[in-house]
């Protein structure tokens, strides 16, 4: 790749303004390298810039890390001690999108406390009805608990008297250096070991991905979702939270790939724990990975990997994650959950 320059100043130019010229390289997660040609005054905002205009990826989504921490917008390299010949990783900023969670009962109950113990690859975002983290720096997790009454379809959150319709809380990809170092934090080995989930880096891959186009995926997506025990109200909440993320990828072409994650898998990553009342005679988690595709493009990994829709649709989802479908029986308490992750298309190419 023939290097990008920041400024188009010569050398000399760059010494009257007290600045070196340097050369530094992104490497990115799958290994891909760009190189730059810039000065220990370019700020890291401005090398973001020039990298979304190489590899498309928002500088929001990006996560820049030079000698094992990373490095922000407003600084400039210099300052880091970056200087010619540094090497810089990019990794991306994941978001858990909007974890949903229906606490469903046919009695009135009282005191029921949810707790949602989140693993050191991401950390909490946004949660409520509003609750601070508890963090455990020994084994570098955080946690949320709620004390919440359920009557109905109302929840009543004891501490700060919230009235709501069910448990909020989103999270956010960290890095983690120790899951980093795999390749791909998120398999089935062949062996058929149990799935693992990284939120930091999680796999949506051709071979254990559906691929539908906008028009196929979003009827085929209702189903699914009822077939998985949502209510009306949540699947309509489901796919109208994610509808604009499906247009952008229909408007840049793409057809959309998924899959959901196992429940176990996904409670290693999100542990929740639900006390104070009578167990809950089932708990579904129902989380769905998704990124944009060209499956009718060649030369990429993606090429040939559209799917049949009715076979898309009559897909035995809930054992796909691990859930027992018989066991949701609408005369006892119940938990379900629902949310999202939507992988860049850099992770996925």
């Amino acid at each position: 790749m023939e290097p990008l320059h920041c400024r188009n100043e010569d050398d000399m130019e760059s010494k009257k303004r007290g600045t070196s010229r340097i050369g530094v390289s992104i490497i990115t997660l799958t290994g891909k390298t760009n190189r730059f040609v810039c000065e220990t005054s370019t700020t890291v905002v401005q090398l973001q810039s020039r990298m979304q205009d190489v590899e498309g990826i928002p500088p929001d989504q990006m996560w820049l890390i030079y000698a094992g921490r990373e490095i922000f917008p407003p600084i400039a390299l210099g300052e880091y001690g970056i200087h010619d010949g540094s090497v810089i990783a990019l990794r991306l900023r994941l978001r858990g999108g909007k974890p949903a969670i229906y606490l469903l009962s046919p009695v009135v109950l009282e005191d029921v406390n949810v707790s949602v113990t989140l693993s050191p690859e991401w950390s909490f975002t946004v949660l409520y009805p509003l609750a601070k983290p508890i963090t455990d720096t020994k084994h570098n997790t955080s946690r949320v608990e709620w004390t919440v009454g359920v009557q109905g379809e109302t929840l009543a959150e004891s501490s700060t008297g919230t009235k709501c319709s069910y448990l909020f809380w989103e999270a956010e990809g960290v890095m983690n250096p120790a899951a980093l170092a795999v390749s791909s934090a998120e398999t089935h080995a062949a062996s058929g070991s149990e799935e693992v989930f990284n939120p930091s880096a999680p796999s949506l891959t051709p071979e254990n991905a559906c691929v539908l186009s906008f028009e196929h995926f979003i009827p085929r997506l209702e189903c699914i979702l009822e077939s998985l025990c949502l209510t009306l109200a949540m699947r309509t909440e489901f796919i109208v939270y994610w509808l604009p993320r499906f247009q952008h990828i229909r408007d840049q072409g793409l057809h959309i790939a998924f899959r959901f994650v196992n429940q176990n898998a996904f409670n290693k990553a999100a542990k929740i724990e639900v006390t104070g009342c009578p167990p809950p005679t089932a708990i579904a988690r129902i989380f769905m990975l998704f990124g944009g595709v060209s499956p009718l493009e060649t030369g990429n990994p993606w090429s040939g990997t559209a799917c049949d829709p009715d076979e898309a649709q009559a897909f035995n989802w809930a054992k796909e994650i691990g859930f027992d479908v018989k066991s949701w029986d609408e005369g006892t308490f119940r938990v379900l959950e629902w949310g999202g992750m939507e992988v860049p298309a850099a992770m996925l190419n």
